[in-house]
């Protein structure tokens, strides 16, 4: 996934330099350091779940962390996570996912987006970043 947010953000940049259109059905242009972060978290997701394959995932859990960075990449890719994704996204159970994104919610670097497929019957909602949480990213992620 890095190499195709790299790839697209090389060609964007080739193509402003001339003069060119983007690509028609191409994302909407981001400034590079933009597309840069998402490059950064998208590799460290990467290193993550590779490490993950051939650990316990108990010597490299790091769930709220794994959660935020898969959520800046989502919404720059066009994605949308939920909650009720947790074991296949973030190799970690409902529960945990929960509590985690309790704890993203308290420190206000995640909110709760209302799922409009969601019943009233307790549906397990998507979550989104906060700015507050971009902010916060993009500063960890600068410092990496």
């Amino acid at each position: 996934m890095t190499r195709h947010i790299l790839q697209a953000a090389e060609r964007r940049a080739k193509q402003s330099a001339v003069g060119q259109d983007p690509e028609p059905g191409s994302p909407p242009q981001q400034p590079a350091e933009t597309e840069a972060l998402i490059a950064l978290a998208a590799d460290e997701l990467a290193r993550r779940r590779a490490r993950a394959r051939h650990l316990p995932s108990t010597l490299c859990a790091d769930s709220g962390w794994t959660i935020l960075l898969d959520l800046l990449v989502s919404e720059h890719t066009g994605g949308c996570l939920r909650v009720s994704d947790s074991e296949k996204q973030w190799n970690i159970g409902p529960e945990t996912a929960l509590r985690q994104i309790a704890g993203l919610i308290a420190y206000g670097l995640v909110e709760r987006m209302p799922s409009s497929m969601a019943s009233a019957a307790g549906a397990v909602p998507s979550v989104t970043l906060t700015e507050q949480g971009r902010r916060a990213l993009r500063n960890a992620l600068d410092l990496s």
